[in-house]
């Protein structure tokens, strides 16, 4: 929301398009961010971490050392796939994709320095440099934009749950272990047959509720 305030603030010919969400050969992408100008579509990755992080060997990293879902890798798979679908629809025009840092707590350590990431102390001259693009839209560019509209999914498909009745459904408590429903009281405790789970009967109706 902090970037679309911004780029709400584009002074030059352009279309802004948010949040779209494609399914194009069976794979389901997102793009947080599209600014349409004459020659280019550029494509926004747009990043909300705090704190600190670092590449090495060509990975990525919180301070803690534990490894993340590189937005490179993940900006390089969306733009592939618009790309893909753009020339799938027709359309040759050139996609110039960013991810962007919007945080003012993020600090990025031995950072490629050719790679396409624009930090929170960059976004202000990001913006100023896009104003200053020379762009005259015609109708193709709205057609582009009502096309790629339009494609939009707006039900997550990884949030879809498969279809059952509530008559088909098992009843009962399920061990916390193995969850196996072989599971039988003895006093206070909930002792699962093919495990030997045992947990409070308390907890396990907590648990299942």
């Amino acid at each position: 929301m902090m970037f679309d305030a911004l780029t709400e603030k584009l002074s030059c010919d352009c279309y802004i398009l948010n949040g779209l969400r494609f399914e194009f050969n069976n794979t389901t992408f997102q793009i947080d961010s599209m600014i349409a100008m004459q020659q280019t579509l550029y494509i926004n990755e747009v990043k909300n971490f705090e704190g600190d992080y670092f590449y090495e060997n060509g990975k990525f990293y919180s301070r803690n050392g534990s490894e993340r879902k590189d937005p490179l890798v993940q900006l390089e798979r969306s733009s592939s796939q618009l790309r893909q679908l753009l020339h799938h629809l027709g359309y040759k025009i050139k996609v110039e994709s960013y991810v962007v840092h919007i945080n003012p707590e993020f600090t990025l350590y031995q950072a490629p320095l050719d790679a396409p990431i624009i930090f929170p102390t960059q976004i202000n001259r990001y913006i100023s440099n896009l104003n200053r693009i020379p762009t005259i839209l015609n109708r193709k560019h709205e057609i582009l934009c009502d096309k790629l509209i339009s494609l939009h999914v707006e039900e997550d498909p990884y949030a879809k749950l498969p279809p059952y009745k509530y008559g088909g459904m098992r009843k009962g408590f399920t061990c916390a272990m193995c969850n196996s429903f072989a599971i039988s009281v003895h006093g206070q405790h909930c002792v699962c047959e093919d495990c030997g789970h045992v947990e409070n009967v308390e907890s396990a109706v907590l648990r299942i509720v």
